[in-house]
C-alpha cells in the first residue's frame, strides 16, 4: 500500500498532467470568444450592409407593384378614352371625363412614387458598393481564423484524450477521496491543486505558513491544505 509521502509524490506527478488539460480547455474555450470579439468588430458593417439589402429588394417588390398598377390604370384609360368616344349626353361626359381625370392622377402618382424608388435604389446600389469590399475583405479574414482554430481546436482535442489516457495510468494507488479531492482544488485554483512550502510560505498564494501547519506538513500523516488558498501542501 502506497504511503502518504508516495500519494503525494505521485499527486504532484499528476498535476502536470491535469494542469496542461486545463490550459488547454481554458484555451479551446477562450478560442472562440476570440472569433466572437472579431465577428462583433464588423457587426455594425454587416448591420448596415443588410439594411440597405433588405430595403433594396423590398423598393424593388413594391416598383413590381406599381408596374402592375400602372398597366392596370393604362388599361383603364383606353377603354375610358373608349367611353367617351361614344357618350352624347353631358352629365355622362362630365363623369366619364372626372374618372379620366381620377385614372390620370393615379398614373401620374404611380410615376412619381416608381421615380422615387428607383433614384433611391441607386443610392443604396452605390452604397452598397462602397461598403461591401472592405467589409467582405474583414470577412475573409475572419473566416480564415475561425478554420485556423477549428483546426487548433481539433488538434487540442486529440492532446486532451491523449492526456485523459496517461491520467488514468499515474492515478493507480490514489485512493478515491483523495484524488477527488484534488482534482477539485485543480479545477478551481487555475490547474494547480498541490504546491510546495518554500521559505515557510505556500508557493500557491505565497501567504506565510504557520510552524504548527509546517511541522504536519513535515510529518506526512495528513492532507494538510493551504489556510489562504485551499491547495495542499508538501515540502
Amino acid at each position: 500500500m502506497d504511503t502518504l509521502h508516495d500519494v503525494i509524490a505521485k499527486l504532484v506527478n499528476l498535476q502536470a498532467v491535469l494542469k496542461e488539460i486545463y490550459d488547454i480547455e481554458q484555451c479551446n474555450k477562450r478560442l472562440p470568444e476570440h472569433i466572437q470579439r472579431m465577428r462583433s468588430g464588423i457587426e455594425p458593417e454587416k448591420n448596415e450592409i443588410d439594411a440597405c439589402t433588405s430595403e433594396l429588394n423590398e423598393n424593388e417588390t413594391r416598383r413590381g407593384q406599381l408596374a402592375l398598377e400602372l398597366k392596370e390604370l393604362q388599361d383603364r384609360i383606353q377603354d375610358i378614352s373608349r367611353r367617351m368616344n361614344s357618350v352624347s349626353k353631358s352629365r355622362e361626359l362630365e363623369a366619364v371625363e372626372h374618372e379620366f381625370s381620377a385614372a390620370n392622377d393615379k398614373i401620374n402618382d404611380c410615376k412619381r412614387q416608381d421615380s422615387e424608388l428607383r433614384s433611391r435604389n441607386e443610392f443604396l446600389v452605390r452604397h452598397l458598393d462602397g461598403l461591401k469590399p472592405d467589409y467582405e475583405q474583414q470577412l475573409g479574414k475572419i473566416e480564415a481564423e475561425e478554420a485556423r482554430i477549428r483546426a487548433e481546436i481539433a488538434e487540442n482535442q486529440l492532446r486532451i484524450e491523449a492526456l485523459r489516457k496517461e491520467r488514468e495510468n499515474m492515478v493507480v494507488g490514489i485512493d478515491i477521496p483523495t484524488l477527488t479531492r484534488f482534482e477539485k482544488i485543480v479545477n478551481s485554483k487555475n490547474g494547480i491543486g498541490i504546491v510546495q512550502v518554500i521559505n515557510d510560505s505556500c508557493d500557491g498564494c505565497h501567504m506565510r505558513i504557520p510552524p504548527q501547519m509546517i511541522g504536519r506538513v513535515k510529518r506526512s500523516q495528513e492532507l494538510v491544505t493551504c489556510l489562504h488558498c485551499s491547495r495542499i501542501l508538501y515540502l
